[in-house]
C-alpha cells in the first residue's frame, strides 16, 4: 500500500490538528498504532531509533547517497532527488568533455552551463517536491 504523508486519514501520530506523521515499523517493534512495514526502507524515510538508524545507514552505500531529510530547512533543501539529478548533471558534463576536442573559452563555458543546469535543477525539484511532513521508521 502506498502511505501518503499528506492525507491526515493516513497519520498514526497526530502532531496537533494539522499536523501528522506515519510511523511504521517491523513486525513486533513498534507501538500499537504504527503501520508494519514489509520490505526494505526507502530514502524519504527518517529513522527514529537505533535500530532504525543502523539499517538506514546500510542501506545509504546500496543507494549510493546519504538521507539528507530531517526537520532542518537545510538539509530538505539537499533532498535524495536533488542528489541524483546533479549526478547525473556532473555524469553528462564529463562524458560530454571527453568526447569533444577542446576550443578556446569550452571550459569556461561548460563550467557556466554546469552551474546553470544545478540551479535550475533544484528549482524544478523543490517545485515538483515541496517540503512534506517527516515520514518515521
Amino acid at each position: 500500500m502506498y502511505l501518503d504523508p499528506n492525507d491526515p486519514s493516513q497519520w498514526t501520530h497526530r502532531n496537533g490538528a494539522d499536523a501528522g506523521e506515519i510511523v511504521v515499523c517491523f513486525e513486533g517493534k513498534g507501538l500499537p498504532d504504527d503501520i508494519v512495514f514489509e520490505g526494505g526502507v526507502t530514502p524519504g524515510m527518517l529513522p527514529l531509533d537505533p535500530e532504525a538508524q543502523a539499517i538506514t545507514k546500510r542501506m545509504e552505500e546500496i543507494w549510493g547517497t546519504r538521507v539528507t531529510q530531517s526537520i532542518e530547512e537545510a538539509d530538505q533543501q539537499v533532498s535524495y532527488t536533488n542528489q541524483l539529478l546533479s549526478g547525473l548533471i556532473d555524469q553528462m558534463t564529463d562524458l560530454k568533455a571527453a568526447n569533444q576536442p577542446a576550443a578556446p573559452g569550452m571550459a569556461e563555458f561548460m563550467s557556466s552551463m554546469t552551474q546553470m543546469m544545478k540551479q535550475q535543477t533544484e528549482i524544478l525539484a523543490k517545485l515538483a517536491n515541496p517540503p512534506q511532513p517527516i515520514r518515521r521508521i
